[in-house]
C-alpha cells in the first residue's frame, strides 16, 4: 500500500480544502516534538494555501526547550494560548498536535471547548472522533514528528536550503522522543534520516548538547530524597514547583525508571492549582495509559514507545481557593502524597 493511501491523505486534504478561514495549530506542552510537528503541519497547510497561525499552552520552561526557540526564532511566530478567543477559533479551523484529548487541562479556558478538524499524535487515548470533517492520524510511533514528516513525503512537499530551521526542528524532535533514536521504530528512522538531510549539524550539536540549570539538580536531590519504593513500583515528589521547573519532572523519571529494582515511576509536583504526574514503565504487560486512568482519571494519557516502555503523565486539578496559604502548604503536599502513594500501590 502507497504512504499516500496509508496515511489517508487524499481524505486529509479534502476535509482541509472544504474549511473556511485560517489552520490554527495548538501545542498543549511545548517540548521538540511537539514544535517540530506544529512547524511541519504549518509548512503542509501552507502548502495547501491555507495560512497558519500557531498557539501554545503552558510555558517555555526546560531549558532545551529555550535553547530550541531562541536559536530557531519561534517566539516571534507563536502566541500563547491565553490570547486565543474562542469567537477567533470559531472562525477558523483549529488542528491539535502531540495530542488528541480536548478534555486536556493545559487547554485552559478551551478544555472541552475546542472542536479538531485535524488531530496528528503518536499518544494513546484519544476522546476525539474522526469524522468526515475530522482527520484523525494517531499511531504507535516513537514521535509524532515522524507522522508529519510522513505526511510531507506522501504530499511531495519537497524541503530545500530555505527549510534548514524547520528541518533541525524537526529532527530534533524525533531524537528527544525516541531516547537519542535509541527507543524507535523503523519509521522513526526513516523520518529522521529524511529530515536530517536539510538540517544543520552544528545546530543539533547546540541544542542536544544543553546546559542542566542549577535547580534541576536540586530537584533531582528532593525527589531522590522523597522516594518511596513497593514492588517495583517507585513513587517520589518535588513538591511545590515554579512552572518553570516543571518539566524537571519528566527528566527525573526518564533517569529513576533505568533502575534496575523499578518497571514503574511516578514524579508529581504542585505547579500553581494543579498536581502534574510524568509517568514511566518497562512493563510491556501493563498498559500505562490505562494504569493512568483507572487511578487518576481522564486527564492522563500515555503512549507505547517502540521497544514497549510506556511513557505518560497528566495533570489534576488541586484548586483549594484561598484554603492554601504559605504556613499549610507543607500539609497539602503530604495529603497528595499519602493519596498518590495509595492510588500506585493499591492492586485494583
Amino acid at each position: 500500500m502507497e504512504l499516500a493511501e496509508r496515511l489517508k491523505i487524499s481524505e486529509f486534504e479534502n476535509i482541509v480544502n472544504r474549511q473556511t478561514g485560517n489552520a490554527y495549530i495548538i501545542i498543549t506542552q511545548v517540548d521538540p516534538d511537539a514544535l517540530g510537528a506544529a512547524f511541519g503541519m504549518a509548512r503542509i497547510f501552507e502548502h495547501l494555501n491555507k495560512r497558519v497561525k500557531i498557539f501554545y499552552s503552558g510555558g517555555i520552561a526546560h531549558p532545551q526547550n529555550r535553547a530550541i526557540v531562541n536559536r530557531c526564532n519561534l517566539q516571534s511566530r507563536m502566541k500563547h494560548l491565553s490570547e486565543l478567543k474562542e469567537e477567533e477559533l470559531r472562525a477558523n479551523f483549529c488542528v491539535l498536535v502531540d495530542s488528541s484529548l480536548i478534555s486536556d487541562p493545559r487547554l485552559g479556558e478551551l478544555k472541552g471547548k475546542i472542536n479538531p478538524v485535524v488531530a496528528i499524535d503518536h499518544h494513546r487515548d484519544s476522546d476525539i472522533i474522526a469524522g468526515e470533517n475530522c482527520f484523525m492520524l494517531v499511531e504507535d510511533v516513537g514521535a509524532c514528528c515522524s507522522l508529519v514528516v510522513e505526511m510531507m513525503k506522501a504530499m511531495n512537499i519537497e524541503l530545500s536550503e530555505d527549510d534548514k530551521m524547520l528541518a533541525t526542528i524537526m529532527a530534533m524532535g524525533i531524537y528527544t522522543d525516541t531516547k537519542a533514536l535509541a527507543a524507535t521504530h523503523s519509521r522513526d528512522l526513516e523520518a529522521y534520516a529524511f529530515v536530517r538531510q536539510f538540517s544543520s549539524q552544528s545546530d543539533l550539536n547546540q541544542l542536544i548538547d544543553y546546559d542542566l540549570p542549577e535547580t534541576f539538580y536540586r530537584n533531582l536531590g528532593e525527589a531522590l530524597k522523597n522516594s518511596c519504593q513497593e514492588n517495583g513500583r517507585l513513587v517520589t515528589y518535588i513538591g511545590y514547583v515554579n512552572i518553570n521547573e516543571g518539566d524537571d519532572l519528566s527528566t527525573i523519571a526518564d533517569l529513576l525508571v533505568r533502575s534496575a529494582s523499578v518497571n514503574l515511576v511516578i514524579v508529581w509536583g504542585i505547579v500553581g492549582k494543579v498536581v502534574r504526574i510524568s509517568a514511566r514503565n518497562t512493563d510491556i504487560s501493563t498498559s500505562l495509559g490505562q494504569f493512568l486512568r483507572d487511578r487518576f482519571g481522564r486527564t492522563t494519557g500515555a503512549k507505547l514507545a517502540p521497544d514497549g516502555r510506556g511513557e505518560g503523565g497528566g495533570i489534576i486539578e488541586l484548586d483549594l481557593g484561598l484554603w492554601v496559604g504559605e504556613t499549610n502548604k507543607g500539609k497539602i503536599v503530604d495529603m497528595v502524597c499519602e493519596r498518590i502513594k495509595e492510588l500506585v500501590f493499591s492492586e485494583k
